[in-house]
């Protein structure tokens, strides 16, 4: 429950003291499940060495158990430690290790994170075909088990791909999928990306009509008014620094300074790729 809210302190504690009272007992397989959690809330927290040694460990309980489902959610996990390390081809190679494992078993869950995972991989490498392929299939999967709060990541996922592609009426269709399972599944993280996301297809869709691309930027700045988190700040800086800079309004300036100062604080903090991609556009942009 801490973990779904958020409160990520409060869930270690929780993990830690199932960890230590699995450990007493010898329950490995309460084990297993113990330290994979643990290593996801470091890895929520940039702390990927730590990260790594726990889903290894989790690994070599699930292969001393035998239990493949355990098995497969430890080699996804590392999978995510190098996608979030910007090291998509290898994270690709973990996911796809993933898909095979719960496809054999029938793992139905494991089916649809790794599928999720792979249209997410394939789109940042540019692998558009492949991509969509992953991603309906994993909004399929995720569909039928009622899945929303992994179901809003992969329409989200779809309508970025679209968005990518220009293809702004898909790009559309798919955030509103997004925005509604998110407020479904009380996901606030996806709602916050899924209306930012909203706004640039916005945007985009003006074409050369200012006054409604103003009406875009006016509806960011009434986001960024009441966001409190770090990092959706960051971002929603992020998106009026190129909004304003597409006009080519001196204004772009402040929130380029805005969301570089934000970014480098975080990337200091957690080394999330994506950080980091973010403080190199926002430098290469320097009058």
């Amino acid at each position: 429950i801490y973990f779904r809210l958020g409160k990520n302190k409060k869930a270690l504690k929780c993990y830690e003291n199932q960890l230590s009272i699995s450990e007493k007992l010898g329950e490995k397989r309460t084990i297993s499940a113990a330290v994979g959690n643990i290593g996801t809330i470091h890895l929520m927290n940039g702390r990927y060495d730590e990260a790594l040694k726990c889903y290894l460990r989790q690994k070599k309980i699930a292969l001393l158990l035998g239990n493949r489902v355990s098995i497969g959610v430890a080699v996804g996990n590392i999978g995510a430690i190098k996608f979030m390390q910007g090291k998509y081809k290898r994270s690709l190679i973990y996911f796809q290790e993933h898909l095979k494992i719960s496809t054999e078993i029938g793992d139905k869950y494991g089916m649809a994170i790794s599928t999720g995972n792979l249209g997410e991989v394939n789109r940042v490498l540019k692998n558009y075909e492949k991509s969509e392929t992953y991603l309906k299939e994993a909004i399929r999967i995720k569909t039928e088990l009622n899945a929303l709060f992994y179901l809003c990541q992969s329409f989200y996922c779809m309508a970025e791909l679209h968005y990518d592609v220009k293809n702004y009426r898909e790009a559309g269709k798919f955030y509103l999928n997004a925005l509604n399972s998110a407020h479904e599944s009380h996901n606030s993280e996806h709602v916050f990306k899924a209306r930012l996301l909203g706004l640039k297809i916005k945007f985009d869709k003006c074409k050369v009509n200012e006054d409604k691309k103003y009406g875009v930027i006016n509806e960011a700045l009434e986001m960024l008014s009441v966001e409190k988190a770090p990092e959706n700040i960051a971002a929603v800086n992020f998106e009026l620094f190129k909004m304003y800079k597409a006009l080519e309004d001196g204004r772009y300036e402040t929130y380029k300074k805005a969301a570089l100062r934000i970014y480098k604080k975080l990337y200091s903090k957690i080394p999330n790729f994506e950080y980091y991609q973010k403080i190199e556009e926002l430098d290469n942009n320097r009058r």
